[in-house]
């Protein structure tokens, strides 16, 4: 659980009115910005000011602008999907709470995945690693971000190797580090990553994205498996199967799975290419629906 705070609630109430008012006269001075919610977010203080500002009340602000942070990434999913003061959000963020771990782990996945800005989300992990020296979380999100959003092998390898030098470390770190050492840019091993943080994290948004690379990765599983497989046929026969079907009941396959049941893959017998579906967020939708329901 969180740190609580024991301060009285009319101090508390003093701050948070202190805090709206220097906030309703930045927007009155810059109403060319556009948005209600952009303009509250953009007039967060700085870091350094802020700690100024909550009065010690450091733990309890961090969480209102967390709530906040989740409440914007979750506006600009469903409209511009842009997140140009994320980082800044965090920033304030861990500056109140320098131990808040999930909120690197979170800001960073979320910078990295959903808003495409790698450095800023490796800025952030830096930024928590630098400020809990013997947390394994961090370093090991730092080489989960690298490896399975950016295929970049070697910095996955050394923040996973910079977990392990933590004593709590536990042994899926290890394992991670055998299996890159032995099968660097293994697909299966990106998977079995998204799926075991799917299964540790109770949050939604983080869900959402560990199901839409778990979909991501079984689509190109399956596509380079049928590839392979039409290859041996066309090598045996001296042309395509007839389909995809007929493909199945031979030797080169033992079946094979759509995914997404309702977007199959593409198959031309005439010339034997095979196109895979395309991956849509409406599409992790509706899977996590039709499982929710199972």
């Amino acid at each position: 659980m969180r740190k609580s705070f024991g301060r009285s609630i009319v101090a508390g109430i003093s701050v948070v009115l202190f805090l709206c008012s220097a906030v309703t006269l930045s927007l009155y001075q810059k109403d060319r910005i556009k948005g209600q919610r952009l303009r509250e977010l953009a007039f967060f203080p700085s870091g350094r000011l802020i700690k100024t500002a909550v009065m010690g009340y450091d733990n309890f602000f961090a969480d209102i602008y967390w709530i906040q942070s989740v409440q914007y990434i979750g506006e600009h999913l469903i409209t511009n999907r842009s997140f140009p003061l994320l980082y800044h959000i965090y920033d304030v963020v861990t500056k109140l709470d320098p131990r808040f771990i999930d909120a690197y782990n979170f800001g960073a996945l979320v910078l990295a995945g959903y808003g495409k800005n790698e450095q800023s989300a490796m800025s952030l992990l830096r930024l928590g690693i630098k400020r809990n020296p013997d947390n394994w979380q961090i370093p090991f999100q730092a080489g989960f971000i690298n490896f399975t959003l950016h295929n970049n092998i070697e910095q996955a390898l050394h923040y996973f190797k910079l977990a392990r030098s933590k004593s709590d470390h536990p042994r899926i770190v290890d394992e991670y580090i055998a299996f890159l050492n032995e099968k660097q840019g293994n697909l299966h091993l990106s998977l079995k990553m998204w799926k075991d943080m799917y299964d540790k994290t109770e949050v939604p948004l983080t869900r959402t994205m560990c199901v839409y690379n778990i979909l991501r990765l079984n689509i190109k599983i399956e596509e380079d498996r049928l590839r392979e497989a039409v290859a041996g046929f066309k090598k045996k026969y001296h042309h395509p199967p007839d389909s995809l079907d007929a493909l199945a009941k031979t030797m080169y396959i033992n079946g094979y799975r759509s995914i997404l049941p309702w977007k199959p893959f593409e198959y031309k017998p005439d010339t034997g290419i095979i196109t895979a579906p395309r991956l849509t967020w409406q599409d992790v939708a509706r899977y996590m629906s039709l499982n929710d329901e199972h």
